[in-house]
């Protein structure tokens, strides 16, 4: 999420690269990997990265902390909806390569065999 938010700040090319790779982390890692609340959030968890300091590097990006925010936001509702679109065609392929279903058997009766049937009394 920092790349595509340090992207999407700039201008750069690749973003939606950077949407599609945080879409499959979150997919993948399921629960354990929620997107960042706000700024800050994403700030504190790469905090402990040597040589970092992306509060720094987004307030000289986007001076109004409002800007870099609603970028996030919009950034994270990208990756859900992406993480919406992975997982249908994930199902979708999954579908299509599941066994067809087997054919019904009709049960015989007890003591029936399969050249001489029982008949229903009647």
């Amino acid at each position: 999420m920092a790349a595509a938010l340090i992207r999407a700040l700039t201008g750069a090319e690749g973003s939606d690269d950077s949407v599609r790779a945080a879409a499959t982390d979150l997919r993948e890692f399921g629960t354990d990997a929620t997107p960042p609340a706000d700024v800050p959030d994403l700030c504190h968890r790469v905090a402990d990265i040597p040589g970092t300091d992306l509060a720094r590097l987004i307030a000289a990006l986007a001076p109004d902390p409002a800007t870099a925010d609603q970028a996030l936001r919009d950034l994270t509702a990208q990756v859900q909806a992406q993480v919406q679109a992975q997982t249908q065609a994930q199902d979708q392929a999954q579908d299509q390569t599941l066994p067809a279903t087997p054919p019904q058997t009709t049960p015989v009766s007890p003591g029936a065999t399969a050249s001489s049937p029982e008949t229903a009394p009647g």
